[in-house]
């Protein structure tokens, strides 16, 4: 149990920069674009998967996506924080997809490639985020950012 919960530690910091994520900012052109996460689940490697809060894992529930930066960021996080890059993206079948990595906290082994899915018609988000021996799935919704 301890290892399970450094383990949720560790990649949740790194899965709190980048969930709930960026797909509605390249259909909406370049204004910011609000991501919420409305359901989350941790699957352990030998384990059962398991809905969590993205709370649990240090993670927040929206965040911002700055598409002239190419990046996702923690609305409130302190402004030094430089988020999550989108290193790469491309549209099929009407869906808008992310994929990015993100190196987690420096002195932890928790960093996790990631990738995110938006049906640009529906504005709903599937976020899947893979590290050491754990995965997450998200599901949420974007809208333009106030």
């Amino acid at each position: 149990i301890v290892m399970r919960v450094g383990l949720q530690v560790a990649a949740g910091a790194a899965l709190g920069l980048l969930m709930g994520v960026a797909p509605v900012a390249a259909a909406e052109g370049d204004a910011p674009v609000l991501c919420a996460v409305s359901q989350l689940f941790e699957c352990v490697d030998g384990g059962a998967c398991h809905a969590i809060s993205p709370e649990a894992v240090g993670g927040p529930r929206f965040l911002q996506v700055d598409t002239a930066s190419e990046r996702i960021h923690n609305p409130e996080a302190p402004e030094r924080t430089p988020g999550s890059e989108v290193v790469h993206s491309a549209r099929v079948d009407g869906k808008l997809f992310l994929q990015g990595t993100d190196p987690g906290i420096e002195e932890l082994r928790d960093g996790v490639g990631w990738t995110v899915a938006l049906a640009e018609d529906e504005r709903s988000m599937v976020l899947t985020a893979a590290g050491d021996a754990v995965a997450y799935v998200g599901f949420g919704a974007c809208l333009p950012a106030p």
